[in-house]
C-alpha cells in the first residue's frame, strides 16, 4: 500500500525562547547605541570643525 500526501502549508517553527537569545540582542542593542553615540559625536566634532584652505601647492 502507498501512501501519498500533499503539503499545502507550512507553518514558520516558533521563535526561540528569550533567554536563548537575551545575551545575542543584548549585544546587538548595545552595538546600536554605541554606533548612534559614534555617529552623533562625529556630527558634533564636524560641527565645530573649521577648515582652512591654505591654497594649492
Amino acid at each position: 500500500m502507498a501512501v501519498l500526501l500533499r503539503v499545502d502549508d507550512q507553518r514558520a517553527p516558533p521563535p526561540p525562547p528569550f533567554e536563548k537569545v537575551k545575551d545575542e540582542v543584548t549585544r546587538l542593542l548595545q552595538a546600536e547605541q554605541r554606533q548612534q553615540r559614534i555617529t552623533a559625536r562625529l556630527a558634533e566634532l564636524r560641527q565645530k570643525a573649521e577648515i582652512l584652505n591654505l591654497g594649492t601647492p
